[in-house]
């Protein structure tokens, strides 16, 4: 009997990982339909958050991106998506992501938070 409790004991506890697990995904198993919505990417019932729209679609190319592409990406809004295409379409495109600093407000802490975002 004693294993028959342990075993109804081990099944609960995989059952309650699992669910766990499950609630702690991003978003739900459901197949959501992405829909790209200007600066925004939406799943059907729930908004993804910058992280999750990236880790969908990936780095972005810092010499394709537009202002959009830019302000979704954290710590950069309209203004400095603004600047670096200023900067982009002065100064020719990007050889590589440190030329970023040469952009007014992007500082090195700034640049380590942005290269996830971009290529």
């Amino acid at each position: 009997m004693s294993r028959r409790i342990l075993k109804g004991s081990l099944i609960l506890l995989i059952i309650a990982i699992i669910a766990i697990l499950i609630h702690s995904l991003p978003f739900s198993l459901e197949t959501h339909e992405i829909e790209a919505r200007g600066s925004r990417l939406a799943a059907r019932g729930s908004v993804l958050s910058p992280e999750q729209k990236f880790l969908i679609r990936g780095p972005i190319d810092i010499n394709k991106a537009t202002i959009e592409d830019l302000d979704a990406i954290p710590h950069v809004g309209q203004a400095l998506a603004k600047r670096i295409i200023a900067f982009r379409t002065e100064s020719g495109t990007f050889k590589n992501i440190e030329e970023l600093l040469e952009v007014k407000g992007i500082g090195p802490r700034i640049l380590e938070e942005l290269k996830p975002y971009l290529k």
